[in-house]
């Protein structure tokens, strides 16, 4: 096949040859088939001596200011790529990954932890991906690949990638477990005035529960404040509220009470909207002593003296 399409002999068909008007369609769908196998063979095997001007290209890549090699993938570049500092200055991707040494940590055999960040849909997220193990200890291995779309080495020196073409040299990677132990991302909230807004929220800790909410904390900067919360392991929160009229809200810290002796109950309403009621049952001991046991179980006793 030509590798360049201005070598293909594909004559359009002489259409008076054809009797028929269905061999005369029939002519034109073979020319059409040569035409497109042609365009895509030419396509991916771009040749400099045939498909390129050498001068012109140098121009281009001198224009680029790039100090080292260079790999783009599915990328756009534009003129404003260089424009401001004669280095990349401004780029815009749909997502963004720092795991890049995969590749490399499975050809040296390093299998500890990977910590990198990975930033899409207006969220940057920390994390750790461990490896994974076998029963019997071995690390688990795959193919490195993006969704659907798999890489290969372009040849035993495995210093090249690619994902164009099976070459038969699969890039194996260790097989990883991902944990996020940070995120920045947004949230819908509405301001005084009744619109909604988008504010950013800090999340630290992978979480100890499958929802991962356990075990964590969050900042988030209200319209009216600024909350700093820990959800425990056991699903108990604690939370400070800078509030936009000066105070400082430790959750459960100042509270109304109301005792019910009928029920023999006391509720614990704390200041501001950070917690809900809290209510304690307490019974009455020998000696006027009260004891008080809280929602979790917890008691503790108070005497009279």
């Amino acid at each position: 096949m030509a590798g360049n399409l201005l070598q293909a002999e594909l004559g359009y068909p002489e259409l008076s040859r054809y009797g028929s008007t269905d061999e005369k369609l029939t002519a034109i769908q073979n020319y059409l088939f040569l035409l497109l196998e042609n365009l895509r063979y030419t396509l991916r095997n771009l040749s400099m001596e045939d498909n390129f001007n050498q001068g012109e290209l140098n121009r281009w890549v001198d224009g680029l200011d790039i100090a080292a090699n260079v790999i783009v993938s599915n990328t756009v570049i534009t003129n404003e790529l260089y424009a401001e500092y004669g280095a990349i200055a401004d780029l815009a991707v749909d997502e963004l990954r720092t795991d890049y040494m995969r590749a490399r940590r499975y050809l040296d055999g390093d299998s500890s932890n990977l910590d990198y960040i990975h930033i899409h849909d207006e969220e940057i997220s920390f994390r750790t991906a461990v490896v994974q193990a076998a029963p019997g200890g071995a690390p688990l291995t795959e193919q490195l690949h993006h969704g659907a779309r798999y890489f290969w080495w372009r040849d035993a020196t495995r210093t090249e990638m690619t994902s164009l073409e099976d070459t038969g040299l699969p890039v194996t990677v260790y097989r990883y477990t991902e944990y996020t132990k940070g995120r920045i991302y947004f949230i819908e909230e509405l301001d005084g005035g009744g619109t909604v807004q988008k504010i950013p929220v800090l999340k630290l800790g992978a979480g100890t529960d499958a929802g991962g909410v356990h075990g964590t904390a969050r900042l988030v900067k209200h319209a009216d404040g600024l909350e700093l919360s820990y959800t425990a392991s056991g699903g108990a929160e604690a939370a400070l509220h800078m509030r936009e009229d000066g105070f400082a809200d430790l959750r459960q810290r100042r509270a109304d009470l109301r005792v019910d002796t009928a029920l023999q109950r006391i509720t614990v309403t704390p200041e501001g909207a950070l917690a809900a009621p809290v209510q304690i049952q307490y019974t009455e001991t020998a000696g006027g002593a009260l004891t008080l046991t809280w929602p979790d179980g917890a008691s503790f006793t108070v005497e009279v003296v």
